[in-house]
């Protein structure tokens, strides 16, 4: 089990961010103690068996078609030779993918995990990303064209003989676990919210992220309460991290001002004086 505690200031979190430097972090509005792809959960609400035949079916499905009707919905869509970026434009779009967001800022993740579902509690996890990766033999972040691991797992739903592609990608085995990735930062919101990802095979017994990483210095979850999240949400937005800076687009706009509205303080506070007047006496 993931080791857990309990986060409910801003000085708590300041403490996450100074400490776990260069780790990932996620947050979830709702603490559901879960860590899988969008694709991969949305398969618990729907009659198919949850197999890999029928989740690569989706995927590649969803996939084709988004690709496909993109250019009517957008002035500007990525190369058809980019899957990586438009795995990554479905994900940011709210498409079901085998991709699972996470971000390099602990503020970014903070918000998430307190901007809704304000009655129940949250969750912010932090994810040591190199880690995950030497469980698979890669060092660092790969890049998708040079790594065949990364590529196998962008397009294992879309090739049609896997068995070809993956002799032609010098790929020895078929991976089982998920691997952190950065991806190219082409989608202004990718941009803004610091995004990464962590990639995401058909699920095997063992191989989730927190069967996978065992160790607090790998992967940890700190648990927002509910009655926390209002004063968090406050101190957030005076630090600058609010939706109109997360979502740089007219619906960002919009909802911004509303939750703009209510985070202001209604008085003049006095200004704190910091280590006494200037210039000392």
């Amino acid at each position: 089990m993931t080791p857990t505690y309990t986060l409910t200031t801003i000085e708590h979190a300041l403490e996450v961010a100074l400490q776990l430097r260069r780790y990932w972090f996620r947050g979830h509005g709702r603490a559901c103690n879960e860590l899988s792809p969008k694709v991969h959960r949305l398969f618990k609400t729907m009659p198919e068996p949850f197999t890999q035949p029928n989740v690569h079916a989706l995927e590649s499905y969803l996939f084709v078609e988004f690709q496909r009707m993109a250019p009517a919905y957008a002035v500007e869509t990525p190369s058809i030779h980019e899957p990586s970026v438009w795995w990554c434009l479905m994900q940011h779009h709210g498409s079901p993918t085998r991709l699972l967001d996470w971000t390099e800022s602990a503020w970014v993740a903070l918000y998430f995990a307190i901007a809704a579902d304000k009655d129940v509690d949250g969750e912010l996890w932090a994810l040591h990303g190199a880690s995950l990766n030497r469980l698979s033999g890669i060092n660092g972040f790969p890049v998708y064209y040079n790594n065949p691991i990364y590529r196998w797992l962008m397009m294992e739903p879309l090739v049609g003989h896997p068995d070809v592609y993956q002799e032609k990608i010098e790929l020895p085995e078929i991976p089982t676990r998920p691997i952190a990735v950065r991806p190219a930062l082409g989608i202004p919101r990718l941009l803004h919210q610091a995004g990464a990802f962590t990639l995401h095979p058909f699920p095997q017994q063992g191989m989730t992220l927190p069967e996978l990483l065992g160790d607090e210095r790998e992967l940890v979850r700190y648990v927002i309460p509910a009655a926390a999240k209002e004063q968090l949400r406050c101190d957030l937005h005076a630090l600058g991290v609010h939706r109109r800076a997360l979502f740089p687009d007219l619906d960002g706009l919009s909802l911004g001002l509303l939750e703009e509205e209510r985070t202001w303080p209604t008085t003049r506070p006095r200004p704190p004086q910091l280590g006494g007047p200037w210039p000392p006496p």
